[in-house]
């Protein structure tokens, strides 16, 4: 992955029954990276596993603006 910034990994195990959802928290800090502001975005992959099936991906743009 070109300018990847960060990666967190989580590896625990759950099930997640049909019109369930699962939310699993991380934190990202900005601060701790160099950002071009000017371009005001960054880009969230993500990859879960999903036994005995094909695997999810996703991408989401988030705005990134600049506070004083």
């Amino acid at each position: 992955m070109e300018n990847e910034l960060d990666t967190y990994i989580y590896a625990g195990e759950f099930t997640v029954a049909a019109k369930e959802v699962e939310t699993v928290p991380f934190q990202f800090k900005l601060e701790n990276h160099d950002i071009d502001v000017e371009n005001n975005k960054i880009y969230l992959k993500t990859h879960v596993f999903i036994d005995h099936s094909v695997d999810a991906y996703d991408e989401d743009e988030v705005q990134v603006y600049k506070t004083e």
